[in-house]
């Protein structure tokens, strides 16, 4: 009997534990999680690791925002993505005031250049009007709905070297606003379509523009697939 070895390393981005063959070792992957590119390690600089005793939880909550992360992942995500949208947001405003500087230096040259230099009269002077300067108008931010959060594709997923079949699917913040206390439902569907349970994942919050990754374990043997049924959010 051939004993397949498996090797583990963890995602230099999100944290997300991957699991490979020693012949994949050197390999660039697209992380499942983060869906960033990461090398596979030789064994010899990772150490063999064995699949064995009891699993560790799935996820734990970040002790500075409270956000679900991987049980295992160094860094919280979600405080990753606010301080990306806090940068973006400094060098957005950087970047504008900017413009509407340049743009008045360039309308106080053009005045200057245009304006007569002889037989300028007082009431001449006085008669001159300045030109209207339109800026853009900032965005009005929507009010919050459950609209705002849409589901992507849901699917079975078996994790490799075991029988644990989990319902997983993506959930994406398409707003502004932060969405709090989430439970997300979703079918279970056997061969013929028809419905045989419904399993449950919940998100304490789900900031702007993120996506959620539900995660839920199905032990029933006759689920074949899984469908998105709800969303609701704690008001």
């Amino acid at each position: 009997m051939e004993i397949t070895t498996y090797f583990k390393c963890s995602c230099g981005h999100c944290g997300q534990i991957m699991e490979y063959l020693a012949r994949e070792a050197g390999n660039v992957v697209v992380c499942p999680q983060c869906k960033e590119k990461s090398q596979l390690p030789e064994p010899e600089k990772l150490g063999m690791l064995e699949i064995q005793g009891p699993s560790l939880p799935a996820t734990k909550n970040c002790p500075v925002c409270g956000m679900e992360m991987k049980f295992l992942a160094a860094d919280c995500f979600n405080c990753q993505s606010l301080q990306k949208q806090k940068l973006r947001r400094i060098l957005s405003f950087a970047v504008a005031s900017v413009a509407v500087l340049a743009l008045l230096g360039v309308f106080w040259l053009v005045m200057r250049r245009s304006k007569p230099v002889e037989s300028v009269t007082r009431t001449e002077t006085n008669s001159v009007k300045m030109g209207t300067m339109i800026l853009a108008q900032p965005q009005v931010k929507q009010p919050k709905s459950i609209n705002d959060l849409k589901p992507g594709r849901f699917s079975l997923e078996q994790k490799r070297g075991s029988d644990t079949v989990m319902a997983v699917g993506d959930i994406q913040n398409a707003s502004e606003n932060l969405h709090l206390g989430l439970k997300v439902d979703v079918d279970l569907l056997d061969a013929s379509g028809a419905k045989i349970g419904t399993v449950t994942d919940y998100s304490a919050q789900l900031g702007p523009r993120q996506t959620w990754h539900f995660v839920a374990l199905v032990t029933n043997p006759k689920v074949t697939s899984v469908k998105f049924a709800t969303i609701k959010e704690d008001q």
